[in-house]
């Protein structure tokens, strides 16, 4: 399963999660909450290119685009807050 298929089915399952709390369903904002973590969690693992790269000889360096962090080419992911980056 890809990380999106993955996403996509805890979205769905987030729409679908209920409890009985004695007088009738209602939905568990605590599991919904551990769902949303998830997901965004997820989401970090998909490669996405930093922002403003340049390259200088073979020293690359760019800007997280989820955090907007400095990182340099030997970052495979931003030290600050997880986001899986895409060098090329």
């Amino acid at each position: 399963m890809k990380i999106e298929e993955a996403r996509e089915t805890l979205k769905h399952i987030g729409e679908h999660i209920k409890v009985h709390d004695g007088h009738g369903l209602i939905y568990s904002a605590q599991l919904v909450g551990a769902l949303e973590i998830a997901d965004a969690a997820m989401e970090k693992q998909i490669p996405k290119e930093p922002n403003d790269k340049c390259e200088y000889l073979k020293f690359k360096s760019g800007y997280c685009p989820n955090c907007s962090t400095s990182v340099c080419g030997i970052n495979k992911y931003c030290p600050t807050c997880g986001q899986r980056l895409k060098w090329e």
